[in-house]
């Protein structure tokens, strides 16, 4: 009997080990090398150098433009008690505002310096934030949007606040557009559309996808998902399957594009399809065949650039 439950005990142990280490590299605040962004489905290099070379040109552009600007340094506080932050490009000509959502341990600037010259071509002031545990804001854990779609929300009533009468445009990257598709159904009236570029549905079908990589067997991904989700109540404050995307956009009344393109191998594409059949609102939809995660805009940018300046002419504008 003492040998059977030093057995379980050490079975129990490892149990916890092994998932405490998934919740780690899944959540906890941390640089991520190039071993893990080749693990999620990089090549191994971080920031718009990883990406294809038409996306470096792009980012390397947009930087050259938010570097000739004088940003102003805003920071705000969030619903549980962290120190946000962003950055404030202000354009003289503005027509609105674009709120800028980043994704998985990156940052507002980063992820959005491709299409900066574009948005600030059409009028828009930027505000880029960094996401919780991200960049210069506060927080030792990501939430899969569940926590920070109501930092995007507070995002947009600080921008309702210093601009009123200036419509405001949410728009967010990869985690950070499945952030402002689970904020769509709480949002000031300001908000007239949203931007979503390759989101997921919910934290745990995007665990449940990536985990299939290590454990291709389905009771095996069960259990794993089981202990993370233990680990993410415990230490994140978040549950797996407290909220998801499409929760909120059966609710929504906000018009959204969604982007995303077909050879994404890190959020598929189907996530889309499933968000956008979710949506209750007016939508539009640019899927790029060719286009890896988050590189749409790299991959067509002459589609990118139409479709959304044909869904800010209907809906925006």
């Amino acid at each position: 009997m003492t040998v059977i439950i030093c057995i379980l005990a050490f079975l129990l142990l490892a149990y916890g080990g092994f998932t405490f280490f998934l919740f780690y590299i899944a959540c906890w605040r941390f640089e991520m090398g190039p071993r893990f962004s080749r693990f999620l489905g990089g090549n191994g290099k971080e920031g718009p150098d990883w990406a294809a070379p038409s996306y470096t040109g792009l980012a390397k552009k947009g930087m050259a433009l938010l570097d000739s600007l004088q940003p102003r340094a805003l920071r705000i506080p969030s619903f549980d008690g962290l120190t946000l932050s962003a950055r404030l490009y202000e354009n003289p000509n503005a027509q609105g505002v674009l709120v800028g959502c980043n994704g998985f341990r990156s940052t507002g600037v980063r992820d959005f310096a491709a299409a900066a010259p574009f948005y600030w071509q059409l009028g828009f002031s930027l505000l880029l934030a960094d996401q919780r545990a991200c960049g210069d804001s506060e927080g030792r854990c990501i939430t899969y949007g569940v926590r920070e779609r109501r930092d995007a929300q507070a995002w947009c009533r600080e921008m309702e606040d210093r601009f009123p009468g200036l419509p405001i445009l949410l728009a967010g990257v990869s985690l950070g557009g499945t952030t402002v598709l689970m904020a769509s159904d709480e949002l000031p009236p300001s908000v007239r559309a949203i931007v979503a570029d390759c989101g997921f549905c919910s934290p745990y079908e995007q665990m449940e996808y990536v985990a299939y990589r290590t454990v291709p067997f389905e009771p095996g991904v069960r259990a794993v998902l089981f202990g993370v989700d233990m680990w993410c109540r415990l230490l994140a404050r978040f549950k797996l399957k407290e909220w998801s995307a499409q929760q909120a956009l059966y609710k929504t009344d906000i018009p959204v594009c969604f982007i995303h393109g077909q050879a994404d191998k890190l959020v598929p594409y189907r996530c889309t399809k499933v968000n956008r059949t979710a949506c209750a609102s007016p939508s539009v939809l640019l899927a790029v065949p060719d286009a890896g995660h988050a590189m749409a805009i790299a991959a067509d940018p002459e589609g990118y650039y139409q479709t959304v300046t044909d869904f800010l002419d209907q809906y925006f504008f």
